[in-house]
């Protein structure tokens, strides 16, 4: 069980690192981008995923070696990579917004969301509902 978790611990380690620096030559760009692309979005998915594996594999007793342990510190080094993928996620909307405003000289109106509550569609700004409902498809007989 320590050298699963050893080897799960270096394949998370190598998988966030490639989201961080993907490899760029051919014939491992392609492979590299999708194994990057999985880990860079779904950072918060990844980082249970991480979570839950050193739990069990320490309930398992894979903790009794050196390479669990290696592995356990391999799997929160992982961890940490992905708590910096979220948070480079989560500042996405604010940089691509700051972008469109340099680029275009002003703000960009988004279109509000929308969802139901109560049976009827209300927008939603800024993550707050609006008060006014939006009617779909033509004017109220």
């Amino acid at each position: 069980m320590a050298y699963a978790l050893l080897a799960i611990g270096v394949l998370a380690l190598v998988l966030v690192v490639n989201a961080y620096w993907p490899v760029r030559r051919e014939p491992m760009a392609t492979l590299s981008f999708f194994a990057g692309w999985l880990c860079g979005e779904l950072p918060l998915q990844n980082l249970v995923v991480t979570v839950v594996v050193a739990v069990v594999f320490g309930a398992l007793g894979a903790l009794g070696s050196w390479a669990g342990w290696l592995g356990l510190v391999l799997l929160v080094l992982a961890a940490c990579g992905l708590v910096g993928l979220a948070v480079l996620g989560a500042r996405a909307t604010r940089v691509t917004m700051a972008a469109l405003a340099a680029t275009t000289g002003g703000e960009i109106a988004l279109p509000a969301a929308r969802r139901r509550r109560h049976g009827e569609l209300v927008a939603v700004e800024q993550g707050r509902p609006v008060r006014r409902p939006v009617r779909l498809g033509g004017s109220k007989p």
